[in-house]
């Protein structure tokens, strides 16, 4: 079985999409039994998969449109091009990054949805969306950051291009930005603040590591993270120290993270 996106979910379960099966989705529990969800569409053309915190399964697929199931059956289908990313805030409203017009958020309740066309992102696509607890929701292109604040405005961060094409966002317990590219490296944003006048995200202080990294992963407390990168795995509970508590030196090159 040769998968296309294994994404974990809430109580330890995975979703899965794989070659041979064409018209489900797998879910596999803690149990270690499998399950198969019935998806109408193509599942080669899934690009994440969310179950958020009322079991509903959010399903976002290119080409064709994010879905909405509840206990295996659709409960409605968006039509929304070219849908990427899934978030679902602390309101429970589901956000949608699209790869050409904008995002999209869907009410809790399903009963309305906001579009944020390509206008609001310099006439490009959001790529990546993360949560800023209390502040708004980040949304990532190649080269630009933007954040939706709670007033309902949308703040840039300029990007320095040696960290371009973005495709790395971590957010540290103490709203300490990181960003980066697996290609080239990652840079650290501290103190990070919002002028209201201009619209731009200011910090006090950017740090560049040229450090290829693979995966980064937070425990459920947030105040731990693990770093991966080529050849070393990286122990941190502050970017102070990032790159400094070395866990574990590996002598031949990591090639897979799961």
């Amino acid at each position: 079985m040769s998968s296309v996106i294994v994404l974990q979910a809430k109580n330890n379960n995975y979703f899965s999409t794989a070659y041979n099966y064409k018209d489900a989705i797998l879910k596999l529990g803690t149990n270690l039994e499998l399950e198969k969800i019935p998806f109408p569409g193509n599942t080669q053309k899934i690009r994440t998969i969310l179950e958020d915190s009322e079991g509903y399964l959010w399903i976002a697929a290119l080409d064709e449109g994010v879905y909405c199931l509840k206990n295996n059956k659709i409960v409605r289908h968006f039509d929304i091009r070219n849908a990427l990313g899934l978030l679902q805030d602390h309101e429970h409203n589901i956000w949608v990054s699209t790869q050409t017009d904008g995002i999209y958020v869907i009410n809790h309740n399903i009963l309305t949805q906001n579009h944020f066309d390509r206008s609001f992102f310099n006439n490009s696509g959001v790529n990546l969306l993360c949560n800023y607890p209390g502040k708004g929701i980040w949304c990532l292109n190649s080269k630009e950051v933007f954040l939706f604040g709670k007033d309902n405005s949308f703040y840039n961060l300029a990007v320095p291009k040696v960290i371009q094409p973005l495709d790395i966002i971590y957010l540290f317990a103490n709203k300490t930005l990181l960003l980066g590219t697996k290609i080239s490296g990652l840079s650290v944003f501290e103190n990070i603040t919002l002028n209201k006048g201009s619209k731009q995200i200011v910090y006090s202080k950017q740090t560049f590591f040229p450090i290829l990294m693979k995966k980064i992963i937070s425990d459920r407390s947030g105040l731990n993270t693990t770093i991966i990168d080529k050849r070393r795995v990286f122990f941190t509970h502050s970017p102070h120290h990032l790159w400094k508590e070395k866990l574990y030196i590996q002598e031949e090159p990591i090639d897979s993270v799961s």
